[in-house]
């Protein structure tokens, strides 16, 4: 007698392996095994291996951006602000590919708004949700008639904000040749008011790269995770390292902390001052001529700058 035909019997295939290439087009293979040979003129084994083509897409490819967003709000309620929108990338440049940078038109867009110039009087308030540490200058070039102006300033400033656990904590550093603090921030309107006109004149040197640096320590340390963060400079003098003030401007903006330079008297580089303030510099920078011309309508600007809410 002849023996019954046996079949080939094969085992299961494997997953299918990585692709061989990332792109430019290659293969992905998986196997299998005989776990029986055929007999007796049974159906042979089958293949125990397959291939398939992936990853076809070219090698060089320049990245993909999401569409636009929306408009945003305005930035500010009056004296001219900005209304912005932004592509956000989707997917990366590949090889020799290119890709906008996140400042390039083809990425970020603007557009003026709210130009009705901010009244002074009757004097608005603030009611934003904000974090603020200010750095008062008191290095020997503001003399103490400066230092008294801006801690007028500063008390008017404050007056005009709503401070409170849904409003604006404010904090304080002082520098020269170094930074300290003079109030950590707090919701005590006249705390802070004391604190400002008791802070000394050093009458050295203008580190305001450790100002920024201080000021962002109080930041990282009493700051709310739900508030907007922001440093304002009070100066009338270039760095003693324009490279540190550079680092730390960077390092803060980076972060997310809007950093907003009032530049006093005719010494300070206005090309410096936009470099190292939040964009757009004309919201950031606030020239002012002397410490004497700190008056309503300079705490008017400021607020408006930098409060959303402000009425």
């Amino acid at each position: 007698e002849r023996p019954c035909p046996i079949d080939g019997l094969m085992g299961r295939w494997t997953s299918w392996s990585r692709c061989s290439r990332a792109c430019g087009g290659g293969t992905k293979t998986r196997h299998r095994s005989v776990v029986r040979e055929a007999q007796h003129g049974g159906i042979p084994a089958a293949e125990t291996m397959q291939e398939r083509p992936c990853n076809a897409q070219p090698c060089d490819r320049d990245c993909v951006l999401n569409d636009w967003t929306e408009w945003s709000a305005c930035s500010k309620v009056c004296g001219g602000g900005h209304q912005l929108r932004k592509r956000h990338m989707r997917q990366p440049a590949l090889g020799e590919g290119g890709c906008p940078g996140v400042e390039d038109t083809k990425r970020k867009q603007w557009i003026d708004c709210n130009k009705v110039t901010c009244k002074a009087t009757p004097p608005k308030k603030c009611e934003s949700h904000l974090d603020v540490v200010v750095a008062v200058d008191t290095s020997g070039t503001v003399m103490k008639s400066g230092l008294k102006a801006s801690a007028g300033f500063l008390k008017v400033v404050a007056d005009r904000m709503v401070l409170g656990e849904n409003g604006t904590q404010l904090g304080a550093v002082y520098f020269s040749d170094s930074a300290m603090v003079s109030e950590p921030l707090t919701s005590d309107k006249e705390a802070f008011k004391k604190r400002v006109s008791e802070i000394p004149w050093l009458a050295k040197t203008t580190n305001t790269g450790e100002a920024l640096a201080v000021a962002a320590e109080l930041l990282e340390s009493r700051a709310r995770p739900t508030s907007q963060h922001a440093i304002v400079v009070l100066t009338d003098g270039m760095p003693t390292s324009s490279y540190i003030m550079s680092s730390e401007a960077k390092r803060l903006k980076d972060r997310g902390i809007r950093v907003i330079l009032v530049a006093v008297g005719p010494s300070l580089s206005l090309r410096a001052m936009e470099k190292w303030a939040t964009w757009p510099a004309h919201e950031n920078v606030i020239r002012v001529l002397s410490w004497t011309q700190l008056d309503d309508t300079k705490s008017t600007q400021l607020l408006a700058n930098l409060c959303p809410n402000f009425a």
